[in-house]
């Protein structure tokens, strides 16, 4: 599957209607709120703050900052300038100290990560090309964790046609647990694990936290799992 160029996805990010909502940064809903804990969960961070945590694919900071809230330095990557600069504004209007955070365009070369995290990024590189980059940047006992829409739900369809461009989306086709965990296996990680976050659309259970947590139940059976609306994807290096 061709995806567009790295070029025109930062120029279409840069626009402020295709960002994420920064208000939903410092107030996340529900949903967000369950998604960015998940990954944090998944992530197995240590106490201490030593730990290179890079955020790939950073935007204006959805999980940057619940990964700072939680004592860690987070390297903030986004070929978007815009959101990096929407990153940083909020940053300095929330009193979060610039010492926290390492702003970057592209993956810094001198440094080994012990953990690559994202949210709704994989889907809009080329997989294949894009994984192999990612297993040179970990430590030896490095670990990606993402959180990507699943291919197979239909409710990504309505959404995405009625609010961005299918030509910045379309690589949510690459989305599916068999082509994720082949272009994985491919790429040469190790204990990959995918699972289901929500098999509903998660937004429209922000009224019961009881529910959010059946939604996932359900996500991670058998069958059901491969029509997730959500996945919560993680491998290592070794």
């Amino acid at each position: 599957m061709k995806i567009v160029t790295k070029e025109k996805q930062a120029d279409y990010f840069n626009e402020i209607s295709n960002q994420y909502h920064s208000g939903a940064i410092g107030n996340p809903p529900p949903h967000t709120e369950y998604e960015q804990a998940s990954l944090i969960d998944a992530m197995h961070l240590g106490h201490d703050s030593h730990e290179k945590i890079l955020d790939f694919g950073a935007g204006s900071g959805r999980i940057t900052f619940a990964v700072i809230a939680k004592g860690h330095h987070v390297y903030a990557m986004d070929p978007s300038e815009q959101s990096l600069r929407n990153l940083s504004a909020f940053a300095s209007k929330n009193n979060i100290s610039p010492d926290s955070f390492t702003l970057t365009a592209t993956i810094p070369e001198y440094i080994l990560f012990d953990r690559i995290v994202g949210a709704d990024i994989l889907h809009h590189v080329d997989i294949d090309q894009e994984l192999p980059i990612l297993l040179k940047a970990l430590s030896e006992k490095g670990k990606i964790v993402f959180s990507e829409p699943g291919a197979w739900n239909i409710a990504w369809y309505f959404f995405l046609l009625s609010h961005h461009s299918w030509d910045i989306e379309r690589g949510i086709l690459q989305m599916t647990i068999p082509t994720l965990s082949k272009s994985l296996v491919a790429a040469g990680f190790k204990h990959i694990s995918i699972e289901g976050l929500g098999l509903l659309p998660m937004p429209l259970l922000n009224f019961s936290p009881r529910l959010h947590q059946l939604n996932r139940i359900l996500a991670r059976l058998p069958l059901l799992r491969y029509f997730s609306f959500r996945y919560v994807v993680t491998a290592s290096k070794r």
